[in-house]
């Protein structure tokens, strides 16, 4: 399970709104195998039931926890190729595309077919960590690969396929980003437009909070055992996204050796980077959640300069030196930092 990072901070800042006429209302459940954070201003509601729903009708598309969702059954098929048809249809070519955007761009880093490795190292449904062997993980390198899944709009379907049976998928690393995204869509569809969703700790906001202040979140410290509370830094994104990944709680260690859940699909090994984690500010949750992901396959310096060559992004890099935690950010990430 990915790292999660993110908690939202409120402060009082400029930039003030008239929202006394608007009523706030806050929501918090469970979905994706973690937790769901949501508030917003309104003059209407919108049922806590009508989120609720959304959210199960995205793990029915995409967790691979469940066995008869959209996901598993293509990981299963035995055909190869998989149909799914109407809303699950779009949002799967949605998150399919968007997914293999950052794959391209990240050459590899970003891998959604990684799922056989990621089950090997004891990251996935069944948390079983292992001494490994080279011979086991460069056989399962041959079916991790996302130009070996393809996809294909025919009218109101699309079709999945795979080049081999063991090919599978697993957009964890994206999901709930994607999530974020559509629940701030359905918010936006229901003309609410000040509002913050966080699941698991990736982020989206826009306008403004309860006290009529920009929405500022804070980025928890990344060490074992600080409270998610606890802020490093906080910032104020307006209205774009943040998301955030690491490699310092979710690890074991056998025989000296550190295993880490963030794998690289290049080399199929789970050794944590330099990259004590990352937190990525973009325009989309979903794109933010990504690249999170990829740059903690990459390491400081690759990510560093990932991150500058991509348009509309920014981010915050924390390393260890000398025994402690240190921030290096993107070009420019410091005009969201709030003092």
């Amino acid at each position: 399970m990915r790292l999660l990072l993110a908690s939202l901070c409120i402060l009082f800042l400029s930039c003030k709104q008239d929202t006394k006429t608007l009523k706030q209302t806050s929501y918090k459940g469970e979905t994706m195998g973690t937790f769901y954070s949501i508030k917003f201003l309104a003059n209407e509601t919108i049922p806590q039931s009508t989120i609720d729903a959304k959210l199960i009708a995205l793990n029915d598309n995409f967790s691979t926890y469940i066995d008869n969702s959209q996901i598993s059954q293509f990981n299963k098929a035995e055909n190869l190729r998989h149909t799914l048809s109407g809303n699950q249809a779009d949002e799967f070519e949605d998150v399919f595309l968007i997914a293999h955007k950052i794959y391209q761009s990240s050459q590899g880093k970003f891998d959604p077919t990684v799922k056989p490795l990621v089950d090997y190292w004891g990251f996935g449904k069944e948390k079983k960590p292992r001494a490994y062997t080279q011979e086991e993980v460069d056989s399962l390198r041959t079916h991790v690969g996302f130009e070996k899944v393809g996809l294909e709009r025919i009218g109101n379907e699309v079709l999945l396929s795979k080049t081999q049976a063991n090919v599978e998928l697993d957009f964890s690393a994206i999901a709930k980003g994607f999530g974020v995204d559509k629940i701030a869509e359905l918010l936006e569809e229901n003309k609410i437009v000040n509002y913050m969703v966080e699941i698991g700790g990736e982020t989206t906001c826009k306008g403004v909070n309860a006290a009529g202040n920009k929405w500022t979140l804070g980025i928890s410290k990344p060490q074992k055992n600080a409270a998610p509370s606890h802020a490093i830094i906080k910032v104020q994104i307006g209205d774009l996204a943040l998301a955030s990944s690491g490699n310092y709680r979710s690890f074991y260690s056998i025989d000296g050796k550190t295993f880490n859940h963030t794998i690289d699909p290049i080399s199929g090994m789970a050794f944590p980077s330099d990259l004590l984690a990352i937190s990525v500010i973009a325009s989309d949750c979903t794109t933010a959640d990504a690249i999170a992901t990829a740059c903690m396959a990459m390491g400081k310096e690759e990510s560093k300069k990932y991150i500058e060559m991509t348009d509309n992004v920014e981010a915050c890099f924390f390393y260890e030196k000398d025994e402690e935690i240190k921030a290096d950010y993107s070009t420019s990430f410091g005009q969201y930092i709030v003092n």
